[in-house]
């Protein structure tokens, strides 16, 4: 391929984010490539699991959703759950990340995102960080109100890649505008 762009929400941020940031076998996956690896260009992230620590005041369900991705207790296989958090893989060599928070976001802080954009920034990665009002977790599963057409088009012209915004576009999304990401 040319370049490679991932897009995700949510858990699909959390993949994607990965894809991005970690090198092929870091996370601790067997690897088998039947093709040279192409690093990511760049990513559109939205609502971003930063780590799958617990926390203060977490919402049980988002808990055990963790747990329930990763397959192993928290308590006896810490190294699991650092192997798959995307603070762990961020540094000066990661593509450019665009991330899309919402100012309603309730799962996950997006301050932490913030601050990996501030991070690539000083390292000279041109990532960016939108808080796009009155929006809420996952408000880009589907692309039908105003409001969310508006903030695709955004965020197509901010991440800034080689493709105009048209090119980026058709590869981000179906042409229903349903909100299914095809990369």
């Amino acid at each position: 391929p040319d370049a490679v762009i991932s897009f995700g929400a949510s858990a699909g941020a959390h993949l994607a984010s990965l894809l991005l940031c970690a090198a092929p076998g870091e996370c601790g996956e067997e690897v088998h490539l039947a093709n040279p690896w192409v690093k990511p260009e760049a990513g559109i992230l939205q609502a971003t699991p930063v780590d799958l620590y617990p926390w203060e005041g977490m919402m049980p369900q988002t808990w055990a959703m963790f747990k329930s991705i990763v397959g192993v207790p928290y308590e006896t296989h810490r190294e699991v759950y650092e192997r798959l958090s995307l603070c762990n893989y961020i540094r000066p060599d990661n593509p450019r990340l665009f991330f899309m928070e919402a100012e309603l976001e309730h799962l996950f802080f997006s301050e932490y995102t913030k601050d990996i954009q501030k991070k690539h920034l000083s390292w000279g990665i041109p990532s960016r960080w939108i808080v796009y009002d009155k929006m809420e977790h996952g408000f880009f599963y589907e692309i039908r109100r105003e409001m969310q057409k508006n903030c695709d088009k955004r965020g197509i012209r901010e991440i800034r890649l080689r493709r105009t915004c048209d090119e980026m576009h058709s590869h981000l999304c179906a042409a229903d505008h349903q909100g299914v990401a095809h990369v």
